[in-house]
């Protein structure tokens, strides 16, 4: 995939990054960082994991972090460390792209 202006600004994992492929990755850390919120125009603490070799982080929506609770069998994200996971790029019921987390 041919990087575009818009890519060298967006710092998360984004469903058009994965280009209609799945992707099994391995979490390498998790951590709570401060992220902007148009919505709101406030900073608001998320959960974001970094994967082992990648160069983007992705942070999780409520449907991800309870994806990554069923699959690890722990509410403690910092105990999802070193968990393969298979990120999938799909489509909502309201036509938005998002990623899907499940097992490899």
């Amino acid at each position: 995939m041919t990087p575009t202006p818009y890519d060298f600004f967006v710092f998360y994992l984004e469903a058009v990054h994965l280009a209609g492929k799945a992707r099994t990755v391995t979490i390498d850390r998790v951590t709570v960082e401060q992220v902007f919120n148009p919505r709101i125009n406030a900073n608001v603490p998320s959960i974001v994991v970094h994967f082992k070799d990648a160069r983007r982080t992705l942070k999780l929506n409520k449907t991800q972090a309870e994806a990554l609770m069923e699959l690890t069998g722990k509410e403690e994200f910092q105990a999802w460390t070193g968990t393969a996971v298979t990120l999938t790029p799909t489509e909502t019921k309201n036509h938005k792209l998002t990623i899907t987390i499940s097992k490899p």
